[in-house]
């Protein structure tokens, strides 16, 4: 280091041949090089000695008068001025390179990843949200699917009929989209069958993504799914058995195609949550799709959906042997967040954690755990750490969180699967039709709320959401138009977090190594339960005196009313696992480590 000798005047610029410059103003340095610090300047009263590097500038003058003043945009003293261009481009530079470091020290460069055809990750994560909007959990769109079943007379020979063929009641004449009760009940027992499936096979696609890979477990839900739809392109009103092997295979296809296209977040190790709300968003707006066909189809006719099977379903089959990888991306490893969560009593304790960063957790979790349904067992050298395992997840299992979780998710599922099926008994024509609208937009208030989560945590944004169930049922009761579209508002609400919020909970609540098991159990039986729906639905149709709905719509308040009462246990139960885990210990900074004066 050398010092030229030459005090600095105000305005001026220094530069060197590493291409430093300092831009002086009224006796202050203000520094645009990546080296501040280490080449610089020294202040004086009134002005600058500069310091470089031997050799300034013409041999003896570092001093050159800038053309223009620019604008100021760096912070140094308190003045600001805009980069040099080269600076502005090493900085970009920069960036790059200290990502790809980050990522290698982290475990998972971006860029060292190998993706199908060496196709951009952005422009890959374009197609796997484009193929969740088109063949995602499209079923949930029932409002129109059903009418579209009914309008095609699906089911119409359970309705009684004359010698002549002709009906004895027919509720199409009165304006109904049906001929009687029992073809309305068994179409709209439709739904919770391919929900309790839907829910079974989540724990199979895990499973199926460990052994065969994201490629083939991706391409065989295609193959559900187009085969599902097929299924129902053939439909007549006299067919029986094809119709629910249709709408099984709709539900083995629902999580078999989903799950893969949640490992690309690996490809982001910076921000898995953005990926994991894109996707989530895409799966709320695959539930258009039906909406969609009872629009473009003409009344009666399913044979369309042959179309959508081929164009959809089948053209992702193709998309997927192409875009798909066969072995799953590289994960990064795990996070000191997900380290301390080992521990129940700690993991309840975490605050500060982003719904983003949670879900994407959970997500991770889901697409790669729940095939360890059976894990401990498969091989005889970590039979210890196995039994291990499995005593703490059946500690987990019966422990009163996890039990109380579970009577939530029972009672979150019938709440939605009595509402879907009886959409048509609760809601006018118009609200029916809205509902078909609006549940696609579903993902609008999950994004609200899962910010709102961050704030206050999961379980206020539960009593939130089960406070909009309570408030959907309670706006059915009236026969009042108005009343029918804010019951469809608030119902959009209580879908948004329909299973997300279980995630969560148990992402926060329990050991991050059992999330898989822990969430599937959780879904298996909610799913199976639900069917409970289905004969409560007919004999509620089937009353005598009319008031079949009503009743099972008061008990259905009455049952969210003491969902409160869980969630304020899970409340207490969380308050008190503060209590023992005690403060987290903050880690030491830089201050703690410069010796006292």
């Amino acid at each position: 280091m050398a010092r030229c000798g030459r005090q600095c005047s105000t305005d001026q610029v220094l530069e060197s041949h590493s291409g430093l410059s300092y831009f002086l103003r009224g006796g202050e340095c203000v520094s645009s090089s990546r080296h501040h610090g280490l080449l610089g300047a020294i202040q004086t009263n009134r002005g600058i000695h500069a310091v470089s590097s031997p050799g300034c500038l013409n041999g003896t003058s570092p001093l050159v008068t800038p053309p223009r003043v620019p604008r100021l945009t760096e912070n140094c003293g308190n003045h600001r001025r805009r980069h040099p261009r080269r600076y502005r481009h090493w900085k970009r530079n920069h960036l790059r390179r200290a990502q790809n470091m980050k990522g290698q020290a982290d475990g998972l460069p971006p860029t060292a990843q190998a993706t199908p055809f060496h196709t951009n990750r952005w422009i890959l994560l374009s197609v796997y949200a484009m193929q969740v909007v088109v063949t995602g959990c499209v079923y949930f769109g029932w409002a129109p699917l059903s009418s579209l079943l009914l309008s095609a007379g699906v089911f119409a020979f359970k309705c009684p009929t004359d010698e002549a063929g002709k009906f004895f009641v027919d509720k199409r004449e009165e304006g109904k989209v049906f001929i009687c009760d029992e073809q309305d009940a068994a179409v709209q027992h439709l739904y919770t069958i391919t929900l309790a499936v839907h829910f079974g096979t989540s724990a199979l696609a895990g499973c199926l993504m460990d052994t065969l890979g994201p490629k083939v477990t991706c391409m065989l839900g295609q193959i559900f799914n187009a085969s599902g739809w097929l299924f129902l392109s053939s439909l007549t009103p006299e067919s029986h058995a094809a119709v629910y092997f249709g709408f099984v295979l709709i539900g083995m296809g629902a999580d078999t195609a989903f799950l893969p296209t949640l490992l690309i977040s690996r490809l982001f190790p910076h921000c898995p949550g953005l990926v994991i709300t894109l996707l989530g968003a895409a799966s709320s707006v695959s539930f258009v799709v039906p909406l969609v066909l009872w629009s473009l189809l003409p009344s009666g006719e399913v044979s369309g959906c042959m179309w959508y099977a081929c164009f959809g379903p089948g053209l992702f089959f193709v998309i997927a042997a192409f875009m798909m990888p066969l072995k799953p991306f590289k994960a990064p490893e795990k996070e000191k967040q997900k380290q301390i969560s080992q521990s129940p009593h700690v993991s309840a304790a975490m605050e500060g954690d982003s719904f983003l960063h949670r879900t994407a957790i959970s997500a991770h979790d889901k697409a790669s755990g729940l095939a360890t349904l059976s894990a401990g067992t498969s091989t005889t050298e970590n039979t210890g750490s196995s039994i291990i395992a499995s005593a703490s997840i059946f500690r987990s299992m019966i422990s009163e969180r996890y039990v109380l979780i579970v009577m939530y998710f029972i009672g979150v599922s019938w709440v939605s699967a009595f509402y879907q099926e009886s959409h048509s008994r609760l809601l006018a024509d118009g609200p029916q039709k809205f509902l078909g609208w609006m549940l696609p937009l579903s993902f609008v208030p999950c994004v609200l709320l899962g910010r709102c989560s961050d704030w206050t945590g999961i379980l206020p944004v539960m009593a939130v959401v089960n406070a909009s169930g309570v408030l959907s049922y309670l706006c059915s009761l009236s026969s009042n138009a108005g009343s029918g579209y804010a019951s469809v508002l608030f119902f959009m609400v209580y879908m948004s977090l329909f299973s997300s919020q279980v995630f969560v909970y148990v992402g926060e609540a329990f050991p991050a190594s059992h999330f898989g098991r822990l969430v599937g159990t959780i879904e298996l039986i909610g799913g199976l339960i639900s069917l409970i729906c289905n004969p409560v639905y007919t004999a509620a149709v089937k009353s005598q005196d009319g008031h079949g709905i009503l009743r099972v719509q008061v008990f259905l308040i009455v049952l969210m009313a003491l969902e409160f009462v869980v969630i304020g246990r899970l409340m207490t139960l969380q308050r008190k696992a503060h209590v023992a885990a005690g403060p987290l210990r903050r880690p030491p900074s830089i201050k703690d480590k410069l010796p006292e004066p």
